[in-house]
């Protein structure tokens, strides 16, 4: 009696288990409601648009409380068809205008960025609030190669309690290296 009881709860539980949805897998690539191929690769989501065959990025959101979309910081990288990469930084309550100083650090080795090396807002879209662009291929070249080898990246500007002065946000960097590969062998599956 013991036993078919047993056999009967591990078998419920069983089922139940496998008719739950569970949430991707490391690397597994699904489709996206939004018609996007997403993955995810330790703090890092592999997203390509289009059903997968459109351009790609690496992104890291850092959601607060019961945020679920737009959090007060968020970092992506897109690698460029061309070679190279663009990064963009959203933080909340990065200044609209002006140049302030932006600071990248990652494991504590600050890398400062000048007024040249980046541009307000997204890649063609320079309106983005609280948002920046790094695009210089030199500059992300040494960025990436060093974000790979990294564990987190610190950014801040203005004035105020980061590593020179004002807002600062830690991102991690767990996971961006498969998910840069993962992109990188959508993008050669797909005879790109």
């Amino acid at each position: 009696m013991r036993r078919a009881r047993r056999a009967g709860c591990l078998a419920g539980a069983l089922a139940l288990g496998l008719a739950s949805p569970a949430p991707a897998s490391d690397g597994a690539w699904f489709l996206h409601p939004f018609g996007e191929m997403r993955a995810y690769f330790g703090d890092w989501l592999a997203v390509c648009t289009e059903e997968g065959r459109g351009p790609c990025r690496a992104v890291q959101i850092l959601l607060e409380g019961d945020e679920t979309r737009v959090g007060p910081a968020r970092l992506a990288v897109y690698p460029r068809e061309s070679g190279g990469h663009v990064l963009t930084l959203y933080m909340r309550g990065m200044p609209e205008e002006g140049r302030d100083p932006v600071i990248l650090a990652i494991d504590g080795h600050v890398l400062p960025l000048s007024a040249e090396d980046w541009a307000p807002g997204e890649p063609g879209a320079p309106n983005v609030m609280e948002t920046l662009t790094i695009a210089d291929p030199d500059v992300m070249g040494d960025l990436v190669a060093r974000m790979r080898a990294g564990l987190r990246l610190t950014a801040s500007h203005g004035g105020g309690g980061g590593p020179r002065g004002g807002d600062q946000t830690v991102f991690s960097l767990r996971g961006l290296t498969a998910a840069l590969d993962a992109i990188e062998a959508r993008a050669t599956e797909n005879g790109e």
